[in-house]
């Protein structure tokens, strides 16, 4: 750019010295006339254009060293441009960009600094610590996270969180005090670096305290707990980095288990990863749809005719075979696949209905027990899935029964709304293992249940009067009692001498494929084993 502007220069001097030659160089040269004036004119613009053309070589030669400096400049270093002879034609110049070069390197350094610090709590963050890895000597990091009681502090605005966060950031930094190195790893979530191990339980101590002091937040009115997780160097190539994904691990193991504090050991982290690799396992499964309902009937037993059905659900992997839902259930709660398995269930027993409904006597009153996770009648795009479900089957029976154990009463609104509105197109309820949940009957006033399923743990000699007393409140409250886990002619002899019309268990069948299931039905009409 620089020698463009140069070369435009001189050319434009050359073309003012062609026309100053044309207009005055010929009369200067070939006039006879003694004109002084015009004489002493033509001589100065000369001089001039001479002047000018050293003028800008000089500077045009100063101007392209003094960029190739700037361009060489390491800011991280002193910075400045040391001024040469060679310079002194644009020595202002040269001052003037070292004040430049000055403010640049103070902006750096505060932006720096600016991305080392989290903006609301003013605390050293997660950059900081990766940047500042050599000099952080610890032994120990406890990771820990706000939880507000009833969840009031996440109701905020979010004007209003960040003024709660820094009062409770204010808190805690003259809790921990200067024994220790507070850091903001995220909103609501710091982590402690500490010296010695057996510090901890200390710092863990002191920071609970705070569950007792009251936020004042505009109008609302806080309280808080916590949730912890620590970690220790057990090894010295153990780095802060490590300690903090350790800790991490620690605190998700105590928020899963609904403790407060958990410490990390190795077996944490191998559990970790063999549930990771369980997850990519059962989300592969999913993705495959290797999952299918295994039915067990449901025998009534007074006439031992074959009422109703339980879906099962069942994995059916490629390699390992059949396995049952205690193996894979819980997992694919804690991942969120429970609604896909869920689904993919109540679609395949309803479709087998469907297909074999001819061959059951009395279709239109045996009933269907599906299974149904509490995590799915939390979701609230639950009841759309079942009515999708439903009408792309063209299903037109009335004999869909959803089980649920008793924690249902202690769930949310929208568990409660769900149910109102699956009651609405013909699905019925069902207690799956009463008596081995929630400790109070409120929900059976509740909620309208058309049947109770007894847990097998209560279906025996030990638990007469209990036994009894169970399948009394059931049919004063109109419910179907159906007992489960029936093994023994004995068991069926006892249940049917107080009462109880229907049971299930391996007596009369184990759980089947549904195409062993329904050859089950064509071969027999009704159990003749019933004693």
């Amino acid at each position: 750019m620089v020698r463009m502007a140069f070369n435009i220069t001189l050319l434009f001097l050359a073309v003012i010295s062609v026309v100053l030659f044309y207009c005055f160089g010929f009369d200067f040269f070939h006039s006879q006339s003694d004109n002084t004036f015009l004489t002493v004119i033509v001589l100065f613009l000369m001089a001039l254009y001479v002047f000018l053309f050293l003028l800008c070589h000089c500077l045009c030669s100063a101007i392209i060293r003094l960029e190739s400096k700037i361009v060489s400049i390491d800011l991280s270093q002193d910075g400045n441009i040391k001024l040469e002879k060679r310079f002194i034609p644009i020595s202002r110049l040269i001052i003037s960009i070292n004040n430049l070069i000055y403010r640049v390197k103070e902006k750096i350094e505060f932006d720096n600094r600016k991305d080392y610090i989290d903006s609301i709590t003013l605390l050293p963050n997660k950059k900081w610590v990766n940047n500042n890895i050599g000099q952080i000597n610890l032994t120990s990091c406890i990771l820990f996270e706000v939880e507000s009681i009833n969840g009031v502090a996440e109701r905020l605005k979010y004007e209003e969180y960040e003024l709660f966060i820094k009062s409770l950031t204010s808190v805690l930094k003259n809790v921990v005090g200067d024994d220790a190195i507070l850091i903001c790893i995220s909103s609501g979530k710091y982590a402690i670096g500490i010296s010695a191990d057996l510090r901890i339980e200390h710092f863990v101590s002191k920071i609970r305290t705070i569950s007792n002091i009251p936020f004042d937040s505009f109008s609302n009115t806080i309280y808080v707990d916590f949730w912890f997780g620590s970690s220790s160097r057990l090894e010295d190539r153990i780095d802060v980095n490590t300690l903090l994904d350790d800790a991490k691990l620690a605190l998700y193991e105590a928020k899963r288990n609904m403790v407060r504090h958990i410490h990390f050991d190795s077996s944490i982290r191998q559990n970790s990863e063999l549930e990771i690799k369980e997850y990519n396992r059962l989300k592969n499964a999913v993705i495959d749809d290797q999952f299918v309902p295994y039915f067990q009937p449901i025998v009534d037993l007074d006439s031992g005719v074959i009422v109703g059905v339980e879906a099962l659900a069942r994995w059916v992997d490629p390699d390992n075979g059949v396995i049952g839902p205690l193996d894979f259930i819980p997992l694919a709660e804690d991942v969120g696949l429970i609604d896909e398995i869920g689904l993919s269930i109540l679609k395949k027993s309803l479709m087998w209905f469907k297909l074999n409904c001819d061959s059951i006597v009395n279709a239109d009153s045996f009933s269907v027990h599906i299974n149904i996770s509490i995590k799915q009648l939390m979701h609230v795009e639950f009841v759309n899935d079942v009515k999708s479900i439903i009408d792309a089957l063209d299903y037109k029976f009335k004999n869909i029964h959803f089980e649920f154990t008793e924690s249902i009463y202690m769930e949310t609104k929208q568990v409660m709304d769900n149910l109102n509105n699956l009651r609405e197109f013909g699905i019925k309820f069902s207690v799956d293992d009463f008596g081995t949940g929630y400790s109070s009957f409120s929900y059976l006033r509740d909620i309208e249940f058309a049947s109770l399923k007894i847990d097998r743990t209560f279906v025996c000699s030990n638990n007469i009067e209990l036994l009894k007393g169970m399948i009394t409140m059931g049919i004063s409250l109109g419910c179907d009692v159906i007992a489960e886990g029936v093994e023994t002619r004995e068991q069926c002899g006892l249940l049917k001498s107080m009462n109880c019309k229907m049971a299930q268990g391996y007596l009369f069948s184990p759980p089947l494929p549904g195409k062993e299931f329904s050859e089950l039905l064509r071969s027999i009409r009704k159990v003749d084993i019933v004693s």
